[in-house]
């Protein structure tokens, strides 16, 4: 009966894990989504925003994209969760 106990909560440790492992990476897809999210929610608005009559203000709104993603990457590495 004892030995049984134990590997039940040896598999359910693993499960647990797993499952841990499973959400951390969905919570750094989640997280690095969102600057580009809020970005796209306001270049995608019927309004006039300052860059977008500019020529290369797609240009600028993808840079500031990629910087967004990078710094929230970055910030993961130093706090050693990637």
């Amino acid at each position: 009966m004892r030995m049984s106990t134990v590997s039940l909560e040896m598999y359910l440790s693993a499960v647990a894990n797993r499952t841990n492992e499973v959400m951390k990476f969905l919570t750094i897809w989640g997280t690095v989504s969102l600057p580009l999210v809020i970005i796209t929610g306001f270049y995608g608005m019927n309004v006039p925003l300052p860059w977008a009559s500019r020529p290369g203000g797609a240009l600028f709104v993808v840079g500031l994209m990629l910087a967004a993603t990078a710094l929230v990457l970055l910030y993961f590495k130093v706090k050693h969760w990637l």
